[in-house]
């Protein structure tokens, strides 16, 4: 039989969870069942380990609350919630869609798998993904065996006959997104108190940048900032990754790149201050939303082409000497350009 691509080792499953957390024998026994058998044989199952910082503003920092452990096909992830509850056999188990929706599925991991086997699940939804499609899938079905292995499972089937339920639809109660909805409000105003953000506002504001609100009461507008050594380029767009160049993105202005450059370089050196090892950002996306605030999202993937780009490898070494990327971090293509330029 073909290896199981959709299963990760257990070592970076356990990357997963937070410091002090430990990995539940569940989770082991799950994916070495899984390991044995055939992607998509119990739906649209992927373990791998995943952040939620993936899906928050860059300043948040509540990876510590979380551990994700199930990527979904449509770029979301789903796990435990550990801020209430850090036993990871009875911590909440909830979904975070790629568009940010926050819900409990099941009241703890036991009780997703439970929910798993009934196949209950909405098929309007992100968590449709974790429903077996005989038309999509490429494997028959093994749910049966799945179900039978899960009743039997010295850890699991306990936990299930005491809090386990018959119908899981329905089951968020909308506790999850009220939470993160108001972190993340906490969090967007004290981000706007930071002077090199407000001034990006007040000039993108006054050079007609500021969105309107729009049919749905929200929308922003985008840039791509590219940043090496002294270099900067900035272009209007809204594409987290471009693949070839900056040329791809529309104009900015040079009057309104001198204006914001300081701003940015600003806030570049203060992320790498702040985010050890994570090194001076080459390339991020700049947007401004309808209210005026402003959000900046790194972006250590994007690969730059020397020559194509207009930025030197000398400059990508002085800045991995100002402020080191950890090794273990770095790209292929960024080791090779650094290593190039020293």
């Amino acid at each position: 039989m073909a290896k199981n691509r959709a299963v990760e080792s257990d070592k970076k499953l356990a990357k997963a969870f937070p410091k002090g957390i430990s990995v539940p024998q569940l989770l082991y026994d799950v994916a070495a069942w899984y390991r044995e058998r055939p992607a998509g044989c119990i739906g649209g199952i992927e373990l791998f380990s995943r952040k939620v910082e993936d899906f928050l503003p860059a300043e948040a920092d509540i990876n510590s609350d979380f551990a994700l452990f199930f990527n979904m096909r449509d770029g979301g992830a789903a796990g435990l919630w550990l801020k209430d509850e850090i036993d990871p056999h009875y911590a909440p188990f909830v979904l975070i869609d790629s568009e940010g929706g926050f819900y409990m599925i099941a009241p703890n991991f036991s009780c997703f798998l439970d929910r798993l086997t009934k196949q209950q699940f909405s098929t309007d939804l992100s968590e449709a993904d974790f429903r077996y499609d005989a038309e999509y899938e490429e494997t028959p079905s093994l749910i049966p065996e799945f179900s039978d292995w899960l009743q039997e499972h010295p850890i699991a089937a306990p936990i299930i006959k005491k809090i386990g339920l018959e119908n899981y639809l329905g089951f968020d109660d909308g506790k999850c997104q009220n939470w993160l909805d108001k972190y993340i409000d906490e969090l967007e105003k004290a981000a706007m108190a930071d002077p090199d953000k407000r001034a990006i506002s007040e000039i993108l504001t006054s050079n007609g940048f500021l969105p309107d609100a729009g049919e749905f009461g929200f929308d922003q507008i985008g840039f791509r900032v590219f940043a090496v050594g002294e270099t900067m380029i900035i272009k209007l767009g809204i594409a987290y990754i471009v693949t070839k160049g900056v040329n791809d993105l529309g104009s900015v202005k040079k009057s309104l790149q001198s204006a914001l450059r300081p701003y940015l370089f600003s806030l570049r050196t203060k992320h790498a201050r702040e985010k050890k090892g994570e090194g001076l950002w080459p390339a991020a996306s700049l947007s401004i939303d309808n209210t005026g605030r402003v959000d900046i999202t790194p972006d250590y993937h994007y690969e730059f082409a020397i020559g194509y780009d207009d930025f030197s490898s000398s400059d990508f070494a002085s800045d991995q000497k100002l402020f080191a990327r950890k090794k273990s971090k770095l790209a292929p293509w960024h080791k090779a350009i650094i290593e190039q330029g020293s």
